[in-house]
């Protein structure tokens, strides 16, 4: 009985699922094609001339010519190097295997399983939304460097000023942070 009521669940669920997926599709593609859509369960016309007014305007031939060629291009690059570092990691051991191993792990652990809770603790913390304080000290060590008209702002959002000495490694954008 257990078996079969988690059947039904799941069914139900992929059901709603795709439902609203197609009405979200067909919602799109009936708004793509409306001269005009209030209050009607459908528009009273259809009409293709946003397609031919962006086609034209906007170049749009040109555009998609450059992006199909450049994702056929990265697409060839990626398993031209893909291909070749695959097969060596698989088939061949050497030193330096472990580290690379290492650095690629981040790559099989979704995003969102440790961005979430890392960003829980930085707020926890008081950390998560604040200025980081490497950006604090190159205001503070820059605002003699800033002009005139930045140097008030950056002073404004709490830098102190920094003795004069030529040749400033610091840009002014730093100090306007």
């Amino acid at each position: 009985m257990r078996g079969r009521t988690w059947k039904l669940v799941i069914y139900i669920f992929l059901l709603g699922f795709i439902l609203n997926l197609a009405g979200i599709v067909s919602h799109v593609v009936v708004s793509a094609f409306a001269k005009r859509w209030f209050g009607k369960p459908l528009p009273p016309a259809f009409t293709t001339d946003w397609f031919t007014y962006a086609w034209t305007n906007f170049e749009l031939g040109q555009v998609l010519f450059i992006t199909l060629f450049i994702a056929l291009a990265v697409v060839f690059i990626a398993l031209a190097i893909g291909f070749p570092a695959a097969y060596i990691l698989a088939r061949r051991d050497f030193r330096a295997k472990p580290i690379l191993l290492l650095y690629f792990l981040p790559l099989l652990i979704p995003q969102m399983t440790y961005g979430i809770p890392l960003a829980t603790t930085l707020y926890k913390f008081g950390v998560g939304g604040t200025v980081p304080s490497w950006c604090r000290w190159c205001r503070s060590r820059s605002s003699s460097c800033c002009p005139s008209s930045s140097r008030s702002v950056s002073i404004s959002n709490g830098a102190r000023r920094c003795s004069a000495r030529a040749g400033c490694r610091y840009s002014a954008a730093c100090c306007c942070l």
